[in-house]
């Protein structure tokens, strides 16, 4: 059994092509308050036997306080 999970920027929903070829498919998924209950469907279906994936789908970018962190200042 596999978990695949894909946070990618993609135009293309990897869960319905993950369904077409027999795996358990999730999402897209665009908000991060639906994770759980998708994780926790999705690790049942491995658990069972099933190849899942869980395509999620992030934002592009750092937020100011992100970058900050990155950045080196000496």
């Amino acid at each position: 059994a596999t978990l695949v999970i894909l946070a990618v920027l993609s135009l293309i929903d990897l869960g319905a092509l993950a369904r077409a070829q027999g795996a358990q498919g999730f999402g897209p998924v665009h908000d991060a308050a639906d994770l759980q209950a998708i994780f926790t469907t999705a690790i049942a279906a491995v658990d069972a036997g099933s190849v899942a994936v869980v395509d999620v789908r992030v934002r592009p970018g750092y937020t100011p306080a992100m970058a900050s962190a990155l950045t080196r200042t000496s």
